[in-house]
């Protein structure tokens, strides 16, 4: 299991922002959030089980109030929006013996 953590860890991961390193006093609006979900491509749901279709369906009910707390959120946000999971599913039947037999569903 570590080298699979470790594999997927330096693969996904990310640089995070620095507080307060890109604040140019910018607000996102909820047209740009919105234009975002829509572009976004299906996927598997995430750790909360929705899915894409669920945001793109949903975003224009609950969106300005996701937009607001990006806005107005001073501070961490909380570690759930940094993360992700990801369920490792044989590629065959075969014998597994290494990170190349498996295929990730994120």
């Amino acid at each position: 299991m570590s080298e699979v953590s470790k594999f997927y860890k330096e693969l996904l991961s990310t640089e995070r922002v620095i507080e307060n390193k890109y604040d140019i006093g910018y607000k996102i609006t909820f047209s740009e959030a919105e234009k975002v979900v829509l572009k976004m491509e299906n996927s598997s749901p995430g750790p909360n089980g929705l899915t894409i279709g669920f945001y793109k369906k949903y975003f224009k009910y609950f969106g300005h109030y996701f937009v607001n707390i990006l806005n107005d959120h001073t501070g961490k946000l909380s570690n759930t929006f940094y993360e992700s999971r990801i369920k490792l599913i044989p590629k065959n039947k075969k014998e597994i013996k290494g990170i190349n037999d498996l295929r990730p569903i994120l």
